[in-house]
């Protein structure tokens, strides 16, 4: 019994060290000190209007400050310009989304699908930011700002807002309860049939 017990105990502890230790590093962060704060509005003043008009444009201040290192979402509504909108946009993305994965960061929903016939938006996005921490160092990085004029060049219009209240459920710690099932439901079949055999063998 215990030569095939073994390997679905190690298989059940070394993926549920594995999802929790993810499902650790994918949630929340540790909230922005003043003296941070502080740090990163002196970098914004340094940079060149467009971009700084980018990143104040939901007074940044006031967002920064009431930081508690919980998960956000931003949310976008894009009206394109004409001709190279579109691919000037899926360049952006194409270059900031290994950053964002750097950071836990990545797209939750994205739709060209706009319910309002007469609606001037082109696509509608929602981006899940682990930390408010986390976004700091994404449009702080040099990547980013390297692309940032990719997505100013593309957008006739922008609307964007952060969202605070959504709870998502942590995915990971529903997999490792589906993990932990399946082994546990493996381990039982297992025993099950050894159990069967030895009764056939006696």
């Amino acid at each position: 019994m215990r030569k095939w017990l073994r390997p679905s105990v190690f298989t059940m502890l070394f993926l549920s060290a594995g999802l929790l230790f993810f499902s650790s590093w994918y949630g929340g962060n540790d909230p922005l000190s003043d003296v941070e704060i502080n740090r990163f509005l002196n970098y914004v003043e340094t940079l060149d209007q467009p971009r700084k008009t980018f990143i104040q444009q939901n007074d940044v201040r006031r967002f920064l400050t009431a930081d508690d290192g919980k998960t956000f979402y931003v949310v976008n509504f894009f009206q394109f310009k004409k001709l190279s909108g579109v691919s000037d946009f899926n360049e952006f993305s194409r270059r900031v989304v290994p950053l964002w994965l750097r950071y836990g960061t990545h797209p939750v929903f994205s739709s060209t699908e706009i319910l309002n016939e007469n609606s001037q938006w082109d696509r509608f996005t929602v981006v899940r930011y682990r930390s408010r921490r986390d976004w700091v160092d994404i449009v702080s990085n040099p990547n980013f700002n390297e692309a940032l004029p990719l997505r100013l060049a593309a957008t006739e219009n922008n609307s964007r807002f952060t969202v605070t209240a959504i709870r998502i459920p942590n995915l990971f710690l529903l997999l490792l309860l589906i993990t932990s099932a399946a082994v546990c439901i493996t381990y039982g079949l297992k025993k099950f049939a050894f159990m069967i055999k030895r009764g056939e063998q006696s």
